[in-house]
């Protein structure tokens, strides 16, 4: 029986994979309807740009349906704003799927390819941030790509499948939020005027993908035993400052260091989600930011604030996925970290006149690389799409 199941799911399949090629070489007109996506769920540039399409009222012109990754992360927003899902389970919702992606007018996302089925919708990349990494193409049918800087235009070009044309440099919608949040950080985080630095590495390695082969014990990079941790913490009461490590979405943390240590604390996802408050949000509110090779390196340049990078496996890092620069210490400026001992320096230079050598040095790279460096980006983007209009 099950044998049997899983041929007639795989002929499905088969048909459903000829329909969509034929289709996409077909032009169809299409509806208003707008698809996006973003991971997590509600979330990154494809929020920030929903927030301004409530704000300009789209969704009474439009309908708006989230393609999301996991049914449990269901919200409501109104009568004209729906769910499906990137991998839906239901027949119901399979069926949605297809009539969605065909009709769609503008298709809308910023992590995983939500694949068009008619050549009239317009499928636009807000992307995951700046490429620093390099990275496999891994995207088919975009027409335009929303970018914030013309570092790598070559990789950038290769990695989207397009020209330099199909590419709008109006910046990343997320960085508004950047503006937002000195209050909601210290409300959301009960830090009570102290500082906040928050630690934000990239994906390194799971089960069953490698970007760097590096001995991770907590999930985290640098901090090998829980000795490590107790000396950070006790730097972090010293300087009246708090840690918010934020692991990758991808990344699987130690979960024994919940709670554990009174002034470091492990962002948690779920509730982040529950809370209605989006990540950028917090991440303006903070004093400084622990980071290494990821986008969101670029996007914190614009806060003027410090940035501490480790570096202790940029050599591994260099061996596996690589950079698109030969020499990534080039553009990383900041105050670099390569153990323990460097993360308590690094508390207590955020809290000394001395921090303002490594942002000068900062600012340099932030005026030269990022184009935009104002709270406008969701409003650049929306009117490229739409056009200006009224509120």
């Amino acid at each position: 029986m099950k044998g049997k199941k899983k041929v007639i799911k795989n002929k499905y399949h088969s048909i459903l994979s000829v329909f969509a090629k034929i289709s996409r070489k077909l032009s169809f007109s299409t509806k208003k309807i707008i698809l996006l996506e973003s991971h997590p769920d509600y979330s990154d540039n494809t929020f920030a740009l929903f927030e301004k399409m409530l704000e300009k009222n789209i969704d009474e012109e439009y309908k708006i349906v989230w393609m999301l990754h996991s049914y449990s992360n269901e919200k409501e927003f109104g009568n004209n704003i729906k769910n499906n899902y990137i991998h839906p389970h239901k027949l119901k919702d399979r069926i949605l799927n297809k009539y969605y992606r065909f009709f769609a007018k503008y298709i809308i996302y910023c992590n995983e390819e939500v694949e068009k089925l008619n050549s009239s919708s317009i499928a636009i990349n807000l992307t995951h941030g700046i490429y620093f990494k390099a990275a496999a193409a891994a995207y088919r049918f975009i027409d335009w790509v929303i970018y914030n800087t013309t570092f790598g235009d070559k990789e950038i070009q290769e990695h989207f499948k397009v020209s330099k044309d199909k590419i709008k440099y109006l910046g990343f919608p997320r960085n508004d939020y950047l503006f937002k949040g000195n209050r909601s950080a210290q409300e959301y985080f009960d830090l009570q005027g102290k500082k906040l630095i928050i630690w934000m590495p990239t994906f390194r390695q799971t089960h069953d993908r490698i970007d760097a082969d590096v001995d991770m014990s907590y999930g985290i990079p640098i901090i090998k035993d829980e000795k490590e941790f107790a000396h950070i913490n006790d730097a972090l009461k010293e300087n009246n400052t708090f840690l918010v490590i934020k692991p990758h979405p991808l990344q699987t943390i130690e979960k024994t260091l919940l709670g554990k240590y009174e002034n470091i604390i492990i962002f948690d996802y779920k509730k982040n989600q529950n809370d209605n408050i989006q990540l950028y949000e917090l991440l303006g509110g903070s004093d400084a930011l622990i980071t290494d090779y990821s986008s969101v390196y670029f996007d914190y340049l614009i806060t003027g604030n410090l940035i501490g990078i480790t570096v202790d496996d940029i050599e591994k890092y260099k061996k596996g996925i690589g950079f698109i620069v030969e020499n990534p210490s080039d553009i990383l400026k900041g105050f670099k970290i390569k153990n323990t001992d460097d993360i308590i320096k690094f508390i207590n230079t955020l809290n000394s006149s001395e921090k303002e050598l490594y942002i000068k040095k900062q600012d340099a790279v932030n005026r030269a690389i990022n184009i935009h460096r104002d709270d406008n980006s969701s409003e650049r983007v929306f009117n490229f799409i739409f056009g200006e209009k009224d509120e």
